[in-house]
């Protein structure tokens, strides 16, 4: 049993890792947009940031276990919704990362983990 549970985990730590080098290339793109754009400034170099994170992470995938990847996920796609409903521009953004965010915990975290991630959600609606 234990030899199938690594095989999972392997091959879950495989395609997280594409993911997150995905998601850094997005990330990119989006700030280049951003910086073009007639928007805040702050929304691409928070766009960079994520995009540099993703990529730290997408780097160091070997010695970074999974769990901290996905927590590492929820809180950046936390700080964009926060800055998103602070500055204004994308208050939709708001709730739906924050919601996102709660799918990623529910999906990927142990149960514990992600009630104390869905009870911050809450606490930042409020």
């Amino acid at each position: 049993m234990k030899d199938y549970n690594h095989l999972l985990q392997a091959r879950v730590d495989k395609k997280f890792n594409i993911v997150l080098m995905t998601t850094s290339i997005v990330a990119t793109i989006a700030s280049v947009i951003l910086f073009v754009a007639d928007l805040p400034i702050v929304y691409g170099i928070l766009n960079l940031l994520t995009a540099l994170s993703m990529l730290v992470f997408s780097i160091l995938a070997d010695k970074i276990p999974t769990s901290y990847k996905i927590i590492g996920m929820i809180l950046v796609t936390s700080v964009i919704a926060v800055a998103s409903y602070v500055g204004g521009a994308f208050t939709s953004a708001f709730i739906t990362l924050l919601a996102l965010s709660n799918v990623i915990a529910v999906l990927f975290l142990r149960r514990n983990q992600s009630i104390v991630i869905s009870l911050g959600s809450i606490g930042l609606m409020l």
